[in-house]
């Protein structure tokens, strides 16, 4: 951890590491969908009273 922020002049040889986790989240989706085997096996359909409320 650093005891201070880095000056963006630097951002061409210091990895951002927000940006780093945006793109490893990124990774984890195709579309809309995500790309994790039986991720949304156990779900179940909304009830109407869901889907009314969304």
């Amino acid at each position: 951890m650093s005891s201070s922020d880095m000056h963006s002049s630097n951002a061409a040889i210091v990895p951002n590491s927000a940006w780093n986790l945006i793109l490893a989240d990124g990774r984890l989706y195709e579309g809309s969908m995500g790309k994790i085997p039986g991720f949304y096996k156990k779900l179940r359909p909304l009830t109407e009273i869901e889907k009314m409320i969304l």
